[in-house]
C-alpha cells in the first residue's frame, strides 16, 4: 500500500515547480505547521486523484512534508506548497499586497494571520476593514465574530456570525461558529437549532458533531455526548480536539481508563495543544482512583500549558498547582496556586482555587470529587 502511496505522489511531483524547488525543512518553514491557503485553486491530492478545492484564507495544519507537498490531516490529502503561505510569513506577504492593491480580500486574508497569531486588536482591525471596503465574503463576518467571542463581545460576535450565514446560507460553518457563542451565553436550544442546521448542511462535517457533544456536555448528557464525539472521530480519525472532549466525558462518567486513553490519543495527534495538555494533567493529577493518578506527568504536562501561555492562564496555572500537590510538592503548589488566584481575580472559580489552596498549606492534595452519574 505504501509503495503505491509513493509511486502515485511522485506522479504529482513530476511537475517542473516540484522539481526545481529544495525539499522543505518543516522546522524552519512553519515551526507551528499552519499555513494560509493563497491559490482559489488550491487542490487537496489524495494519491494523485485531487479530491477537493480549499478556498483561500483557509488555515490548514500540516503533519509531514514530502518534497514540496504538505500533509493535511483534517482532508486526508496533499497540497502543493506554492498555493500556501506559512503563518509566519503571513501579515509580511499580505502586507506587500496591501501596498499594491488594497482589496477587501487581502485585509481578510491579513486580519486571518493576525488572528492565527494571537494579535487580536489588528486582526480586528483588517477585517472591519475588509468589512468597509464592501466585501461579499461571508468569511470576513465569521472571521470578526472569532475575534469578538475572543475579546468576550458575545452579543457583537454573534451579530456577526448572523451576518455570515446571510452572506452564506449554504454553508455550515457559521451556523457551527454562532453555536458556540450562544452555548457560552446559554443559550442552548438555540445552539441545538443551529447544529442541526448545519448538519443538515453537511452531513459529513466533524466540527458539527464536535460542538453538538460540547453542547450535550453542557447539559450533563455525557452518553449522547460521547455518541457525537464518536460520530466526529470516525469523520475526521485524527481530531484531537473530539478526542479531548470525549475523554473529559468519559472522565465525568468514572471511566478513567478510556478517559486517559483518549487523551493519550489526542496529544498524538495534536502535542502542542495547551488545552489538551491542561484538561489531561488535570485528570492525572486530580483522578479519584489512585491508579491512573501520575503527577510527573501531570507536572510536565501543565507545565506546556503554562508556558505555551506565558502563565497569564489562571485555569492553567490550577492545574499546575494541583500537580505539584499531587507529587507532595506543596510550597510550590501554594506558591502556584497563588500565581493563579492573581490571574483569576474575582472570576468565579477564584473560590474554588482559594479552598484547593488552603489544602496545599494544610499539606494535603487536592482529589476530585464528581457529582453522581446522571
Amino acid at each position: 500500500m505504501w509503495t503505491v502511496f509513493i509511486l502515485t505522489l511522485m506522479t504529482l511531483l513530476d511537475n517542473p515547480a516540484a522539481k526545481s524547488a529544495p525539499p522543505i525543512n518543516p522546522e524552519t518553514y512553519s515551526p507551528s505547521r499552519t499555513v494560509i491557503v493563497l491559490s482559489g485553486n488550491t487542490q487537496v491530492y489524495a494519491h494523485d486523484d485531487p479530491i477537493g478545492v480549499v478556498p483561500p484564507g483557509t488555515v490548514l495544519s500540516f503533519s509531514k512534508v514530502h518534497e514540496q507537498w504538505l500533509m493535511v490531516p483534517r482532508y486526508g490529502g496533499w497540497v502543493f506548497a506554492d498555493d500556501v503561505v506559512p503563518v509566519e510569513n503571513a501579515v509580511a506577504y499580505y502586507t506587500s499586497i496591501i501596498e499594491k492593491t488594497p482589496t477587501p480580500a487581502a485585509y481578510l486574508h491579513r486580519g486571518i494571520a493576525y488572528f492565527q497569531l494571537n494579535n487580536i486588536e489588528k486582526a480586528q482591525a483588517d477585517l472591519e476593514q475588509s468589512i468597509q471596503l464592501g466585501t461579499k465574503d461571508g468569511a470576513a463576518y465569521i472571521n470578526l465574530g472569532n475575534v469578538l467571542q475572543r475579546r468576550g463581545l458575545m452579543q457583537e460576535a454573534l451579530l456577526n456570525y448572523s451576518k455570515g450565514i446571510e452572506h452564506s446560507p449554504d454553508m455550515a460553518l457559521p451556523y457551527i461558529e454562532r453555536s458556540s457563542v450562544l452555548m457560552e451565553m446559554q443559550q442552548y436550544n438555540d445552539a441545538a437549532a443551529d447544529l442541526e442546521k448545519a448538519i443538515s448542511l453537511d452531513p459529513k462535517s466533524p466540527e458539527a458533531y464536535n460542538n453538538r457533544g460540547v453542547l450535550l456536555r453542557l447539559q450533563s448528557k455525557y452518553e449522547d455526548a460521547i455518541k457525537d464525539y464518536t460520530k466526529a472521530i470516525e469523520l475526521f480519525g485524527k481530531y484531537s480536539s473530539a478526542y479531548a472532549n470525549r475523554g473529559f466525558a468519559l472522565r465525568q462518567l468514572g471511566r478513567y481508563e478510556e478517559a486517559v486513553a483518549d487523551f493519550n490519543k489526542a496529544l498524538s495527534h495534536d502535542p502542542m495543544s495547551h488545552e489538551v495538555a491542561n484538561d489531561f494533567a488535570w485528570l492525572l493529577a486530580t483522578c479519584p482512583e489512585a491508579k491512573f493518578r501520575d503527577s510527573a506527568k501531570a507536572i510536565e504536562l501543565a507545565d506546556l500549558a503554562c508556558k505555551s501561555t506565558n502563565r497569564e492562564d489562571g485555569t492553567y496555572l490550577d492545574t499546575l498547582a494541583a500537580a505539584y500537590a499531587s507529587a507532595e510538592r506543596y510550597d510550590a503548589a501554594v506558591k502556584t496556586g497563588e500565581e493563579a488566584l492573581e490571574r483569576l481575580k474575582n472570576d468565579n472559580q477564584s473560590v474554588d482555587v482559594h479552598a484547593r489552596v488552603e489544602l496545599y498549606r494544610a499539606k494535603k492534595p487536592y482529589v476530585e470529587q464528581l457529582s453522581p452519574k446522571p
